[in-house]
């Protein structure tokens, strides 16, 4: 029984990448792309076993339905079309490298999500400069501009109002008076107390005393740890899309782009 279900399980995930795959290429029809899953995959796979499938992309946000075409396609309409498979392969291997973790460097796949989160929006911060944050960063406002940039900067901006920023938990923004809670809880912990304002250590070495504190209304603070979620949210879909071989859209200052010919599709 449990044999037969790790080859199902990988039959599914291999018509899964196969699916991801093709819609990487161009946007397909249903018919087309039921034809193309069989030959690539060289399964016997029935229809409604691709409606099954693409539903599951379709939930994940993985893949989007154009009903003016009739066409699935990538969340990307916002498609990146390149002009060869050496310029596709040199965008993707980038991206892996601005997300994916080395011998040398820990990124995103290995980090606390809300701490790359918290690094990338602090990627000028002279504790935590990376180049490679920076990257990602222009990468964003380039590629991502509506959907997550400009979310990033409100989300900086408001650290900086309420001084946030300057709190001894970043990049972490954890405090120990919520030590070992998920900042989900922390957001609950923080709209039950009765004091209106949350009063957090500021970081010692930024010109201030070990005994100076940051007062943060707690309406703020929920603010702040709503709009985080829902970053981390899309910066690691985002990681998801290059997992599955979806290149970063944008540039930044050391893409290879200057060697690509790379159009963006509506």
């Amino acid at each position: 029984m449990g044999q037969k279900m790790d080859e199902a399980f990988k039959e599914k995930a291999r018509s899964l990448k196969t699916i991801l795959g093709l819609l990487e290429q161009h946007p397909h029809k249903f018919g087309e792309l039921f034809e193309s899953v069989k030959k690539e995959t060289k399964l016997k796979i029935k229809e409604r076993t691709l409606h099954r499938h693409l539903d599951t992309l379709l939930e994940l946000n993985l893949i989007v339905y154009d009903d003016k075409e009739g066409e699935y396609c990538l969340p990307q309409s916002k498609k990146q079309v390149f002009e060869s498979k050496h310029d596709y392969d040199l965008a993707l291997k980038h991206s892996r490298l601005l997300v994916f973790s080395t011998k040398e460097t820990q990124r995103f796949d290995q980090m606390d999500p809300f701490l790359a989160l918290d690094v990338v929006v602090f990627f000028d911060d002279p504790l935590n400069r990376d180049i490679d944050n920076e990257c990602v960063m222009q990468h964003l406002k380039t590629g991502y501009y509506k959907e997550v940039y400009v979310f990033m900067q409100k989300y900086r901006q408001l650290l900086d109002k309420t001084g946030v920023s300057l709190w001894a938990g970043l990049p972490k923004l954890f405090s120990s008076e919520f030590a070992g809670e998920t900042p989900s809880e922390i957001v609950v912990q923080a709209s039950t107390l009765k004091d209106e304002y949350i009063k957090l250590p500021r970081r010692y070495g930024l010109g201030a005393s070990k005994d100076e504190f940051i007062h943060v209304h707690r309406k703020e603070m929920k603010e702040i740890y709503d709009l985080r979620n829902l970053l981390v949210g899309k910066l690691y879909s985002i990681v998801n899309d290059v997992r599955n071989g979806i290149p970063m859209r944008g540039y930044c200052d050391h893409c290879p782009h200057h060697k690509l010919t790379i159009k963006e599709q509506d």
